[in-house]
């Protein structure tokens, strides 16, 4: 299981900004391999600054954003009153 999920993207998105296609090994040094953590949060960083945008505004947005189970109640009773099933129905 991935622990940090924003650091796996993150530096994923660091080493995609350097590397159009995964390196040879013989292309870089051990100290890259054994550390290439570190050297990928640069990489972020710097892309990062490099591409900043607008901040993103909730007035921006034309739809609303649920936690999953916030969600799946909603969902639940709506598909309730739909099928005229359920205590929400009557």
């Amino acid at each position: 299981g991935v622990a940090d999920y924003n650091a796996l993207f993150a530096r994923a998105l660091g080493l995609n900004a350097i590397f159009e296609t995964a390196p040879e090994l013989d292309t870089v040094r051990s100290g890259f391999l054994m550390d290439y953590h570190r050297y990928a949060d640069g990489f972020f960083r710097a892309w990062n600054e490099a591409n900043a945008g607008a901040v993103a505004t909730a007035d921006a947005f034309s739809f609303d954003l649920y936690a999953s189970g916030e969600y799946s109640r909603i969902l639940e009773r709506q598909w309730e009153m739909d099928s005229g099933v359920g205590p929400q129905a009557s």
